[in-house]
């Protein structure tokens, strides 16, 4: 559907109150900037609205004229799977949201009275819109490193400690006469014979355990015709991102007539599972005078405390976040306390001594409101866990592409 940058999110509300509508469109696009909201009075109008524009998201009611939210949500599923589709509905129970999620719904999100709820739909749609780019970005990443993988001549594998092979390229397969898909699995002595897989297994465990790359001097080997040829492989130490187990990547350069030219690198992480769940969130508001805390959301689910037992954001500090990150949360609070910052982003770990480490970006805007005496701010965290890996996963992707072009000749 859409190509468009960070800087715009366009989205199709779908509800037949239409004077609903349009406040709703008036507030999302004063909560961010970015949001751009066009409507839809029903269903079918949405189909057609989404087959004649570019949208990143869809916000879409329950109970309309015609198909209700599920079966328009059925309909946008057919023909554009993954984008994202939140349905904000009055009307909330266990077996419309159980609907919804069977559905494929990105997100779920109940009316309620007042403006806060805007805050929360705004910021929800921003970090389904967020989180389809960065998965798209994966994924270009990956199709361009497979493409990169099966395209270079050289025999590139990574093999895990075990002596299996995880990744092959489409050269060593078509060397030994297989398919890939037949390749990626096998044991090594399978593939090589037993002779040369208990000498490459000896340089492997001298690679995973120094942790220092090898140049095996020469290793030949019989392609799928019998021909010999002469190998130069070259071993690297490599960690399975999706495991943490430690293997090799291995580039063997054939030094014969048939020399390649490059050695090539990946791992294709046909494992990732980036599935659409249930965003977690909660949202909080500080009273700044007297630091206590009243949340509304899955505080306990996301970060292993009871709520009762922090009521302070100092509280919060000390029992719920990561012991490394305090100093900077404490900072941040500091500054909304005394007016040094409006607005802003802090991003953090949860605390070890409560549960699994997970990271956590909490949005926060300083506020007086004229119904209550003193400062108050009010926020939303999310759970960026998932966001944070896939940057990781990027990281290395490039850590391995640049050990790949600065090692072959």
């Amino acid at each position: 559907m859409s190509t468009a940058s960070v800087d715009r999110i366009r989205v199709l509300h779908v509800d037949d109150d239409r004077d609903f509508a349009e406040t709703a469109a008036a507030f999302l696009e004063r909560e961010d900037a970015r949001i751009a909201v066009e409507t839809a009075t029903g269903a079918s109008e949405g189909v057609d609205r989404l087959a004649t524009g570019e949208f990143d998201c869809v916000v879409s009611d329950y109970e309309m004229p015609g198909d209700d939210g599920i079966e328009f949500l059925e309909s946008v599923r057919a023909d554009w799977p993954d984008l994202p589709f939140i349905l904000f509905t009055g009307k909330g129970s266990e077996e419309v949201a159980s609907d919804a999620i069977s559905a494929g719904v990105t997100d779920y999100l109940q009316k309620e009275t007042g403006t806060d709820q805007y805050a929360v739909l705004a910021n929800r749609i921003a970090n389904a819109v967020e989180h389809r780019w960065s998965r798209r970005k994966v994924e270009r990443s990956e199709r361009r490193l497979r493409s990169i993988v099966d395209s270079l001549p050289h025999l590139l594998f990574v093999v895990d400690a075990a002596g299996r092979y995880v990744l092959g390229n489409e050269a060593l397969a078509e060397f030994h006469g297989l398919d890939v898909s037949e390749i990626e699995g096998l044991p090594v002595e399978a593939v090589l014979g037993d002779e040369p897989a208990e000498q490459f297994m000896t340089d492997l465990v001298e690679v995973v355990e120094s942790g220092e790359p090898k140049r095996v001097p020469e290793l030949e080997m019989r392609d799928a015709d019998g021909d010999v040829h002469v190998f130069e492989p070259r071993l690297f130490p490599y960690d399975l991102a999706e495991t943490d187990h430690e293997a090799v990547l291995g580039v063997a350069l054939d030094v014969t007539d048939r020399r390649e030219r490059e050695r090539e690198l990946d791992r294709v992480r046909d494992r990732m599972a980036l599935a659409l769940e249930q965003t977690q969130s909660v949202v909080f508001e500080v009273d700044l005078e007297t630091d206590a805390v009243v949340r509304h959301g899955t505080y306990e689910g996301s970060f292993d405390v009871a709520p009762e037992t922090a009521p302070t954001w100092q509280d919060h500090c000390e029992r719920a976040v990561h012991p490394d990150d305090r100093a900077a949360f404490r900072r941040f609070h500091h500054e909304l306390i005394e007016g040094d910052r409006e607005d802003g982003v802090i991003e953090y770990r949860t605390s070890p001594e409560t549960g699994s480490v997970r990271w956590i970006r909490a949005a926060v805007d300083r506020t007086d409101r004229p119904d209550a005496d003193g400062h108050h701010a009010i926020g939303i965290s999310r759970d960026v866990t998932e966001h944070k890996e896939r940057e990781r996963e990027l990281e290395r992707t490039n850590t391995l592409l640049s050990t790949l072009f600065d090692t072959l000749p």
